[in-house]
């Protein structure tokens, strides 16, 4: 934990980069010092059909999805870093957002072989 879905618009942010951004946002998720590197599982969609309420391009989303009973503090120290981050690639998107989401403990199930 946690999963982290990173969604991305294919037409501004090219291949290259999306590794950078990968790199960028797992090492911003370590720093927080809330999850072993080792439990994080992130992964980047690119989207290729979107529209935004204005003639602006491109945007990045992340979704961090956690167990509950972290503090406001602490989701607050995990998406500040994580847009930090991101902020930090100059990608030339529009817009960047972050969000934390609690996921119940009694609809989530796990194999692992």
């Amino acid at each position: 934990m946690p999963h982290v879905i990173i969604e991305y618009t294919d037409d501004v942010i090219v291949s290259r980069q999306v590794r950078a951004l990968i790199d960028a946002v797992f090492d911003a998720v370590v720093s927080v010092g809330l999850f072993n590197a080792e439990n994080i599982k992130l992964r980047a969609i690119p989207i290729k059909h979107y529209r935004l309420g204005s003639d602006r391009q491109g945007f990045v989303h992340v979704q961090c999805r956690i167990h509950s009973g972290r503090s406001d503090v602490q989701k607050k120290a995990l998406t500040t870093e994580i847009l930090s981050a991101i902020k930090g690639l100059s990608l030339g998107v529009s817009v960047v957002t972050v969000e934390v989401i609690d996921m119940d403990a009694a609809s989530y199930a796990k194999y692992s072989p």
